[in-house]
């Protein structure tokens, strides 16, 4: 799957590890919000350590 968009703040692996999550819980007969999506992105990015980018889908 081709990235959400040229400019994402995710790198492929993280991405990768957002679909996994989002297929998971869609299995479970649910699906998130985009603002939880948004919160587990800015997860991966805090871990990963970046200090370049505030926020996922912040302009």
């Amino acid at each position: 799957m081709p990235p959400i968009r040229s400019r994402s703040s995710t790198n492929s692996t993280e991405e990768e590890s957002l679909k996994k999550w989002i297929l998971s819980i869609d299995s479970r007969g649910s699906a998130p919000r985009p603002s939880t999506v948004r919160e587990m992105a800015n997860l991966l990015l805090e871990k990963r350590g970046t200090t370049l980018v505030i926020s996922v889908g912040e302009k």
